[in-house]
């Protein structure tokens, strides 16, 4: 999914929270427009991940 140019926003809604911070990482790295739910991570380390992408 995160490889085809026809999908622009992917929507992530992990029942493992703990790993939503990689996922969202993987579709900033393929150039896609994240929506995710609340929390989208469980700590600030994930959260600093995320901002530098």
């Amino acid at each position: 999914m995160l490889e085809n140019d026809d999908i622009h926003l992917v929507s992530i809604c992990s029942g493992m929270r703990c790993r939503q911070g990689d996922d969202i990482i993987k579709a900033l790295k393929a150039h896609k427009h994240v929506y995710a739910e609340k929390p989208c991570v469980m700590d600030v380390e994930q959260l600093d991940a995320i901002l530098k992408n």
